[in-house]
């Protein structure tokens, strides 16, 4: 599976599941891996906002 296949199958899954804030970070840390970091912070900063004790993010 490449990485647009895994960002789809995990915005498909918050989709269903928008407080998912592991489903989230693993959005997250696909973006980084794929060099969008404009996305992936802005999925950090919607974990941190739904529970900043969310220690990964």
């Amino acid at each position: 599976m490449d990485a647009n296949s895994r960002i789809e199958a995990l915005r498909s899954l918050l989709a269903q599941s928008p407080d998912n804030c592991f489903a989230r970070y693993g959005l997250a840390m696909e973006y980084v891996k794929a060099g969008q970091f404009e996305q992936a912070m802005e999925e950090f900063a919607a974990i941190v906002a739904k529970d900043p004790s969310y220690s990964a993010a």
